[in-house]
């Protein structure tokens, strides 16, 4: 009897060692598909069970940490990811995620030291390449965001997505052909991502090609018919060649899509100021307001209007509204600090 007691002891531990690895596994798969879902929060709850029953769960840390991120929680992310790389030092992915989530937090330099490690570690990733290139991007480092891209790109050189992070290093650079180049390259690839022909169509627009970037953004509202950007831009091209009826019919539609959006009253309000109907204009603009007394934009078209009715008082209020609230120069518009100078200064 006595000698059957270490057995059965033995077999007791077995059995509890399996329930528990069961265990883990059944919290881990229902975080997978909690994540699977986009129900992030769920994930998170049972990723953290799984770590409960096993503390030294490396891929529930690491699970746990994309679903932190996707719930913007960078700073848990990227304690979850110390732990992994602690964990497993040679794992890529952990300094990949990590470096990821320092992006967000914009505590770049660090990200960049991560984006080094996970290709110390793996050099084949065109991902790494990619990623890392995008945060040195936002450093405004041109130089180095090209190297880091180029490797990417031969890596995996039929990866679209690459060359539309390339373009926009070329753009950054103000080298609009070679951008140019690699947007077409991108919509060769796949003739279905829209924002290939939307960086084409700002190529155009920027050199005042505006009936070549209609013929972009009607590519990606045959894709996307509700495009928000397209239809914008197709309006303000109309504007600008001098179509207006053209342009107001764009912004009605686009107000049928989006009836309660403040920029798109305001867009067609502005249709109707430049085709010299001034009351719908009003109208349009004011309806803007009513949804976001914030937009800078409404009131530099009512200083517009203003002006062209020679009630400078009502202009200069509404100027300095816009200032007030951070209005910025788009490739449309007339300056304010221009406006004020001219007309606000007496």
């Amino acid at each position: 009897m006595k000698k059957l007691l270490p057995l059965a002891f033995l077999l007791f531990a077995l059995c509890s060692y399996a329930f528990a690895n069961d265990s883990i596994r059944y919290e881990r798969t229902l975080g997978d598909t909690a994540y699977a879902h986009c129900d992030f929060k769920s994930a998170v709850e049972h990723y953290t069970k799984a770590i409960a029953l096993n503390p030294t769960d490396t891929e529930s840390y690491y699970y746990r940490a994309g679903a932190k991120a996707m719930l913007e929680d960078y700073k848990g992310s990227i304690e979850d990811y110390d732990v992994v790389i602690k964990m497993r030092p040679a794992f890529p992915g952990g300094y990949f995620g990590r470096a990821h989530a320092k992006v967000m937090l914009k505590m770049l330099d660090e990200a960049y030291a991560d984006y080094e490690a996970a290709i110390k570690v793996d050099d084949k990733s065109w991902r790494t390449f990619y990623n890392y290139s995008r945060a040195l991007s936002m450093g405004k480092k041109y130089d180095e965001p090209m190297v880091q891209i180029n490797k990417a790109i031969k890596l995996s050189p039929r990866e679209y997505k690459c060359y539309y992070l390339r373009g926009h290093v070329f753009y950054d650079m103000d080298k609009m052909k070679e951008a140019m180049n690699d947007y077409n390259k991108t919509v060769d690839l796949n003739p279905q991502y829209t924002d290939g022909y939307a960086a084409r169509s700002d190529i155009y627009m920027r050199s005042n090609d505006f009936k070549s970037a209609i013929i972009e953004n009607q590519k990606i509202l045959q894709i996307d018919p509700k495009n928000m950007k397209a239809s914008n831009n197709v309006g303000f091209s109309d504007i600008e060649l001098g179509k207006f009826d053209d342009a107001i019919a764009v912004f009605r539609k686009l107000i049928t899509n989006y009836p309660n959006d403040p920029f798109a009253h305001n867009n067609l309000g502005f249709a109707y100021f430049k085709a010299g109907l001034k009351t719908e204009a009003k109208e349009q603009i004011n309806k803007s307001l009513s949804i976001d007394s914030t937009n800078s934009y409404a009131y530099r078209n009512l200083a517009l209007i203003a002006i062209s009715e020679n009630n400078m008082t009502a202009a200069c209020e509404n100027i300095h509204k816009s200032l007030d609230l951070g209005f910025t120069k788009t490739w449309f518009s007339n300056e304010v600090e221009e406006l004020k100078k001219k007309y606000c200064q007496h």
